[in-house]
């Protein structure tokens, strides 16, 4: 590796070689650690990377080699300890309020003046410092301790308040860590790095944050603190400052984030005189973030913040707050950068986020309407994580868990269908104002509206607060983390199907039918099954668009099939009632779509249902239709009271055993005979009995001429699935029901 005739591939290999033998349980040399520095500055690609991942790896080593002490047992089974690492036992029983007094305690900054007055109790076994007490001026980066049940004990940090090093450098390892010392305190070393780290990469997928380059920056910082930031401080501010370079931009997001993230057991005082040069430049450079740039410094933001205590990263996140959202703001992207640097601070915090979200919330739902879909789009995400960390379990122990599940909970981790008031208050107002502003929507010529966007695509208004809601719902249906969202579906549902019925704006009928089947398809918790149901039979029953009704039939067949095994006997006839009563609707498209929905149904249900079923379709179907008279042969004739109803009632019988017939494409029950023959009966039935029916996507077409009759469909569909099997199926026909349907169940022949 000195030597300079060495072919490139060659030296490459043997950089590869070099980085295997890089070992914890051996102390790095100092020519290692120079052949790593120096591999790091190469003009060749590959051989930097190499570069990168030894000097990565070295600094690990030299600092687990430091904790460990000289034990080489400890580094094999990698039981190094920090010193300023302590094991919190949780008091038992656990204090009503303690997780609220982590919530707080996390956005609580920790001053150097009372950074040692912790409340707890300290003991130490085994060089570990063991805590008993409340969560007040240690830091707890575990973004999960706490939050669905308390373990026994969970692990925190103390706050540093001394500058002196935690540990003396591990012996064997000095001449290395004095080796990279002198590199990293060198100017020249970091402005040609910098400037290789700022090429263009020649490959796309390259084009990104790189968490490898942005670990190096951390380890560097973690190890050796404040000493080489004097000397990087220039190329940071160089490359921060290259506003239109995305380059530029790139490399300095990775060195900020290594080194705030590296900066994590630095002294309190270094920590505040780190954020004193840093704020005002990443205010500097947020506010001139391009497109370009803006993937790198959203990277940044998740990268510095994920699974550090809130306290560690508190100057960034003010800074973030500090840049408050201008709904009057006519700066789209600048707006829309906002939200989406306060959307990494929340994904990375999850829950321990909650104490800032309520102004957040009410920021937000009060300016669904912005004008602009950039701005709405991140607003409906930030609502949907704003939510998401609403529900908070926080059981006291396991125990205490597996007993409330066992006795009065789900059976399924404590899922809540029911939203605190605060947040049902904000729902109730919302819904109020969705059927205010529906109201008095105009058309998309007619000019804006509070429903509608002022701004338009083409001659159609986008209406921005469905807009915005189906941003929301869509985002929070897409992923696992969907707990928060269950309270918002019941009362947002017949909100949903009224915006499938909004036609001068086709992206948002097709955005809420995504909506819908997405939460068709989604498994709720069994006691939120029977709610879904009445919502149903609500919409089914009570609604007065007929558009509705038909939307909502086949979302209630896929909540059906997913859910009958949750579902009481009770609720499973409940929903055959209400569809099976809906072959009686006087739309005759809602009428054709709930005898699709029915022979569903009966197919996967109980089959003791089928006799009552027939028994009522039967009734209907044999109401006698009043004749039609003329008073002499060139008069129309006169429709009798009651024909409409009559024809009605028996199309509904006709087309309630149809679906029974079609529940059993395969099989022969004793009683479908006696039904087809019944059916046989109405070859002579007015329109609609003799109307045939298309379901396409939702789509109806009636052809009252040159169609098949609805029980012609009936026996078509019957012979076509029964033909393989005919042989056995006439078995359960008698010699007289044969000799009635044999020109309906038999194929005609060319030859006969």
């Amino acid at each position: 590796m000195k030597d300079p005739k060495v072919h490139w591939r060659f030296a490459t290999m043997a950089a590869n070689f070099l980085e295997l033998l890089v070992r914890v349980d051996s102390p790095p040399t100092k020519d290692l650690a120079d052949f790593a520095a120096h591999c790091t500055l190469s003009e060749l690609p590959a051989l930097r990377k190499i570069g990168v991942s030894s000097l990565t790896r070295m600094l690990l080593h030299i600092k687990q080699r430091t904790l460990a002490r000289g034990d080489e047992d400890m580094l094999l089974v990698r039981g190094t300890v920090n010193p300023l690492k302590k094991i919190v036992t949780t008091p038992r029983p656990l204090p009503q309020d303690y997780t609220e007094s982590l919530l707080k305690a996390s956005w609580t900054e920790v001053k150097e003046e009372n950074a040692d007055n912790i409340d707890h109790l300290i003991w130490r076994t085994n060089n570990i410092h063991r805590i008993c007490g409340r969560p007040s001026s240690y830091f707890v980066d575990n973004m999960a301790v706490g939050w669905y049940v308390w373990p026994e004990q969970y692990t925190a940090y103390a706050a540093r308040t001394s500058t002196e090093p935690i540990a003396e450098i591990d012996a064997p390892s000095k001449a290395a860590y004095d080796q990279l010392r002198q590199s990293f305190v060198s100017r020249e070393f970091w402005t040609k790095l910098s400037l290789y780290m700022s090429q263009e990469s020649s490959k796309t997928n390259d084009d990104q944050f790189s968490t490898t380059n942005a670990r190096l920056y951390k380890s560097i910082f973690q190890q050796f603190e404040t000493s080489p930031l004097e000397p990087i401080k220039p190329e940071i501010e160089k490359l921060c400052l290259a506003f239109d370079q995305k380059n530029q931009q790139r490399a300095a997001a990775e060195i900020l984030a290594g080194l705030i993230r590296g900066s994590k057991h630095w002294s309190i005082r270094h920590v505040n005189e780190l954020w004193i040069w840093l704020s005002p430049l990443l205010l500097q450079t947020f506010a001139a973030i391009t497109p370009d740039s803006l993937t790198y410094w959203e990277s940044f933001v998740k990268f510095s913040c994920q699974d550090r205590d809130p306290r560690r990263v508190l100057p960034l996140v003010k800074l973030i707050f500090r840049v408050e959202f201008d709904p009057t703001s006519h700066a789209a992207f600048a707006e829309a950068r906002k939200l989406l640097f306060i959307r990494a601070v929340l994904t990375s915090f999850t829950w321990r986020f909650l104490p800032e979200s309520r102004k957040l919330l009410e920021t937000y739902i009060s300016n669904i309407r912005h004008p602009y879909k950039q701005v709405r789009e991140v607003i409906g995400g930030n609502i949907n994580e704003l939510l998401q960390i609403q529900w908070i379990p926080s059981q006291p122990s396991v125990n205490e868990l597996l007993r409330k599940n066992a006795t009065g909970g789900d059976s399924v981790g404590n899922i809540p269908v029911e939203m605190n008031g605060y947040l049902k208050t904000i729902l109730d107002e919302l819904t109020r104002n969705l059927a205010t502003w529906r109201a008095e929507k105009k058309p998309a010529s007619s000019g804006s509206t509070e429903y509608g966007n002022a701004s338009k695509t083409s001659t159609y208004e986008i209406l921005t607060i469905f807009i915005v809601l189906l941003c929301w719902l869509h985002e929070a249906l897409s992923t696992w983390r969907i707990a928060g969202t269950y309270p918002y579906i019941l009362p947002l549902l017949p909100e949903l199907f009224q915006m499938q019925d909004v036609n001068d704006d086709q992206d948002l009928q097709t955005m809420s039918t995504r909506v819908v089947t997405l939460i068709a398809q989604l498994s709720y918790p069994p006691e939120m099954v029977p709610l879904m149901v009445d919502k149903f039979v609500e919409m089914l029953t009570v609604s007065s668009s007929w558009h509705v009704r038909v939307k909502a039939l086949p979302v209630l067949q896929v909540f059906f099939f997913k859910h009958l095994f949750l579902m009481e006997p009770k609720e499973v006839m409940r929903v055959m009632d209400v569809v099976s009563g809906m072959l009686l609707d006087n739309q005759i498209e809602v009428r054709q779509l709930a005898a699709v929905t029915l022979s569903g149904l009966i197919r996967c249900s109980q089959r003791e249902a089928i006799t009552s079923l027939k028994e009522h379709f039967l009734e209907l179907l044999r109401t006698r239709i009043p004749p039609r008279k003329r008073a002499t042969a060139s008069e129309r004739a006169i429709i009798p009271v009651g024909f409409q109803e009559a024809v009605l009632k028996r199309h509904a019988g006709a087309l309630g055993l149809s679906c029974l017939i079609g529940a059993f494409p395969y099989e022969v029950p004793k009683w479908m005979p006696a039904v087809l023959i019944e059916l046989a009966g109405l070859i002579s039935d007015p329109v609609p009995i003799q109307v045939m029916w298309d379901y396409r996507f939702c789509s109806f077409s009636v052809h009252c001429q040159n169609t098949h009759s609805t029980v012609k469909k009936t026996f078509s569909d019957f012979r076509r699935t029964h033909s393989d099997t005919w042989h056995e199926d006439m078995l359960e026909f008698t010699e007289d029901q044969l000799l009635l349907l044999s020109d309906m169940l038999i194929s005609p022949s060319y030859y006969a």
